[in-house]
Parts: structure tokens; sequence; C-alpha cells
């Protein structure tokens, strides 16, 4: 009795140690965000934190995880070169130029309608000021964060009131999104991802998670065409995503439960555009 209550007392223990592994990880990531914003294309070691969780959770090798990284990297590049950028830039003006046409005709339909109400809820909230009054009204030590997300909001409205929403996660469209609330750091989601692969899991739960949508057209990496890794049933996905679903890998890891299966009602609270509840 004494053999099992100290084993499961351990179990507890270790899970509670992985659980703060994972706080402390995440919480090196928010706080690294500026630098890897700075550079673009992350931190080239890890934190203190990410070891830990790294060594808790049974790491594959420095080569493999070095691959995962250079194969983020790469794909960034690639998203951030001259030609790739152009491109987008086309698509987006095309559209721009079909959804502006269309957007005053009283039957529009699917996509469009919901593009449409998008817009004119932007315009009205931006017309009437509702949408910054409290934002604005801030004093004392609130203000230096209110006076930061004022201007996200301000940028958000730019942006929508500019450009058509089917293409507000590309960062020519919406700055904001990118600067606020998307991440790209190669190196910790290079790592994130690796964890991922090596879950007995992979081909049923969390590559099928990693697929993105194409809804906004976000940046995406398609890891089966990578020349360094060889991944099983490999998703075309997004660094944002990678991380927004290793939050759920790990309170998986943490509890046993997924959160999918275990919860039919989702409620995000924060200034996101819903990508966990996603």
């Amino acid at each position: 009795t004494d053999s099992a209550t100290g084993s499961g007392m351990s179990s507890k223990f270790h899970m509670a140690r992985l659980l703060i592994a994972f706080i402390a990880a995440a919480a090196s990531v928010c706080v690294g965000g500026k630098v890897c914003q700075r550079h673009g294309l992350g931190r080239e070691e890890p934190s203190h934190a990410e070891t830990h969780l790294l060594n808790m959770t049974g790491a594959p090798d420095g080569n493999v995880l070095a691959n995962f990284r250079i194969m983020l990297t790469t794909c960034t590049r690639q998203l951030q070169t001259q030609s790739n950028r152009n491109d987008v830039m086309q698509m987006i003006q095309d559209e721009n130029e079909r959804f502006f046409n269309i957007i005053s005709q009283p039957d529009l339909e699917g996509e469009d309608a919901i593009g449409r109400d998008v817009y004119m809820a932007m315009k009205q909230l931006h017309e009437s000021g509702d949408g910054y009054a409290l934002l604005d009204a801030a004093s004392g030590a609130s203000k230096k964060s209110t006076d930061l997300w004022g201007a996200f909001s301000r940028s958000a409205v730019t942006s929508f009131l500019t450009y058509s929403p089917r293409f507000f996660l590309q960062p020519m469209v919406s700055r904001w999104i990118h600067e606020s609330m998307w991440s790209s750091w190669a190196y910790t989601f290079g790592m994130q991802l690796a964890l991922m692969t090596f879950s007995s899991e992979w081909g049923t739960v969390w590559s099928q998670m990693l697929e993105e949508s194409p809804v906004g057209h976000p940046p995406m990496c398609d890891t089966k065409t990578s020349a360094l890794l060889q991944i099983p049933d490999g998703p075309v996905t997004s660094s944002n995503l990678v991380h927004q679903v290793f939050h759920l890998f790990l309170f998986h890891l943490v509890t046993g439960i997924h959160f999918s299966e275990s919860s039919q009602l989702v409620v995000e609270f924060g200034g996101g555009y819903g990508a966990l509840c996603m």
C-alpha cells in the first residue's frame, strides 16, 4: 500500500512539475517575443524553462530539434521573399477590387455577405468612436496598456476598412495581428512541433489538429515537403497554430484528457481572434 501510494504521489508530483514547466515555458515565449519579433526568426538556443520542459518530456536529440527549427526558419524566409510578397500583394489587390465593387449590392450571399457585415460594423464603430471610448478614457498605471491596445484597435479598423476581410491574417494586411498575437518564432515552435510528432497519437490527433484553415489566408508551411524531415501525415500548418495546438498537447500530457473530446463549450477570453477555439 505504501508503495502504491508513493507511486501515485510521485506521478502527481511529476505532473505538477510538468505543468509548472509548461507555464514557465509559455511565459518565456511571451517575454522573448519582443526579441523574436525584432529579428523575425527567433532565438538560437532554448530558454531554461524550455530546456526543463524538454528534459521532462523525453526530448528528441539536438540534431532532430535543429532540423525542425531549420525547416520553420526556411519556410519563414521563403514567405518573406520579395517574389512571394509581390504575388500575395497582387492577390490582395485583385480581391480588394472585386470586394469593394460588390459591397453595396443588396443581394450578397455567403462569405461576401459576411465580409460586408464585418466592414459595415467596423465602419460604424470607427465613426461613432464607441470602439475606442473605454481605452481612451483610461488613466494612471493602466494607460500604458490601453494606449498600446488602442493603437492595435485603430490599426485593426484601418485594415478592415481598407482591405477585403478574406486576407485578414496576412501580415501585409493586418500588421496588428502579427505584432500583438501571431507567433512565428522558429526555435520555440520547432521544438513544439518536434515533441508532437514523436507522440504516439501524432497521426490520429495532433497532425489533424495542426492542419491550418485557409480562412484569412494565414502564412502557412507545408511540412510534407521538407527535405530535412520525413514527417508522416505532415500537415500544412502555421507557426501560430503549432503554438496553439501545443497548449492542448501539454494539457493532454498533464491531464490525460483530450480537450476537444471532453468539452462541449469553449469560451475564450482576451483580445485575440479566436484561434484557440478554431
